[in-house]
């Protein structure tokens, strides 16, 4: 019909998931196949035998358009890729009109607003390409798990999308705040309609274990695939989901300001990098060169398509490890381990146990915060440190949302403080629990 039929399977979807699918593609259609384009150059550069060459030409041409067009890029000029400065969350957010492009105009820009996983709120812009791209690179991933852009699923996310986008894109919400048995039981309920989960690994197993408590087993479900984001997934986490669901379990790496970075091999343990859309360095703990293969180090990262407001070797605040080839096959090069984004659980003042993102969620809302830090001291006892600039007045009012999330009985405090303190391992994370559940 539209000549992208191996972007769906349609032997496996039902009638209402083609016409979901297919009526996607037309709209794309009548928009100049700008996505069909775009999913073409991925499909074409992952069959290429030579993706060095195609990332080198995207990599110059994306650092002759910030050189002529970014404040802080002009004062790069005349440095090689390898000689321009490591980035972080925190010097863009201090620096977010140097590195504006002026080739856009700020209002025709797609704005992101992200926490992360250490709690350094930020703004990014994109402009429509790299949405394009980012839509892309779900549907092309997605394939993997044979997931397809209509397929009936259930998605858990802090926020969720209108009515409308839900019933186009076949999406059942899942709110993963609570995570007492009248939650679980809702969860449960709406898991057994879907035939695939995208969401947090802590809920969905934390789903497992309520439904095995009930006496559920991979019968009771018609489940084909299921995407883990946001938070690490461990090995012993991928087994238990696959041998419950009796299904394929991938997790993404992925990042709101960036997109999905490597996604997770169905055969191995390996994360495939999305070299068509990101240049990914490892560099050492101590300082900024690059680590060995096989050694564990900083996962630094260009984004290909950040014209608008680049991301060019954007500090992650991960680790990870990163190799050439996968047993499986696969050419390119891979992320054999990720680590340093493992958020802890916390309890709500009655002892029910909240997803983390709940607060991260929230957090999102209110401007002028730097940075915060989420601490449970005891049962019902709180604190979040904030670091905030002289035009913040919400404490009342993250106030109000904390005890909607903690319950009327929870002790909240709010500090204000002038730096977070790192772990030794130089993160500061965004969650803490001192009774180590």
């Amino acid at each position: 019909m539209i000549g992208i039929a191996k972007y769906y399977d349609k032997d496996n979807m039902n009638l209402f998931e083609l016409l979901r699918n297919r009526m996607f593609f037309f709209v794309d259609k009548l928009r100049k196949n700008k996505l069909k384009g775009v999913l073409s150059s991925l499909e074409e550069f992952n069959k290429s035998k030579n993706k060095e060459a195609k990332q080198e030409s995207l990599l110059n041409g994306l650092l002759e358009d910030v050189k002529n067009n970014t404040t802080f890029y002009k004062t790069h000029g005349n440095k090689s890729f390898k000689q321009l400065p490591i980035i972080t969350k925190g010097f863009l957010s201090d620096n977010q009109k140097e590195f504006l492009s002026n080739k856009f105009n700020k209002e025709d820009l797609v704005k992101v607003s992200t926490s992360g996983s250490y709690g350094t709120p930020m703004t990014f812009y994109r402009n429509k390409i790299k949405q394009f791209r980012q839509i892309a690179d779900v549907i092309f991933f997605g394939k993997h798990v044979k997931y397809y852009f209509g397929r009936d699923h259930a998605f858990i996310r802090g926020v969720s999308k209108s009515k409308l986008n839900l019933l186009l894109q076949n999406e059942v919400h899942i709110d993963p705040t609570k995570l007492d048995d009248d939650s679980l039981e809702e969860m449960r309920r709406k898991v057994k309609k879907t035939k695939f989960i995208i969401g947090f690994p802590s809920v969905i197993l934390a789903l497992i274990q309520y439904c095995q408590r009930v006496g559920d087993t991979a019968k009771d479900f018609n489940m084909l695939g299921i995407i883990t984001t946001a938070e690490p997934l461990t090995n012993n986490q991928r087994e238990v989901m696959k041998d419950f669901f009796n299904c394929d379990v991938v997790a993404r790496y992925a990042m709101e300001e960036l997109g999905i970075i490597a996604n997770q091999c169905v055969q191995t343990e390996n994360y495939h990098v999305n070299d068509a859309s990101f240049i990914i360095e490892v560099l050492k703990k101590e300082n900024d060169n690059t680590a060995d293969i096989g050694e564990e180090g900083r996962i630094v990262i260009t984004d290909l398509y950040s014209n608008a407001m680049p991301l060019i070797r954007y500090d992650t605040g991960d680790f990870g490890v990163l190799q050439e080839g996968c047993s499986c096959g696969y050419d390119g090069r891979v992320l054999t381990t990720i680590s340093g984004r493992k958020i802890q659980s916390i309890l709500d003042s009655n002892g029910n146990k909240i997803s983390p993102f709940s607060i991260n969620v929230m957090m999102k809302d209110y401007k002028n915060i730097y940075q915060f830090q989420f601490i449970q001291e005891d049962i019902n006892k709180y604190q979040l440190l904030l670091m905030i600039n002289y035009e913040f007045n919400a404490k009342e009012a993250i106030l109000k949302d904390l005890y909607r999330i903690l319950g009327e009985n929870a002790n909240v405090y709010i500090s204000i403080v002038d730096e977070i303190k790192p772990l030794p391992s130089g993160k500061r994370p965004y969650i803490i629990n001192k009774l180590n559940i």
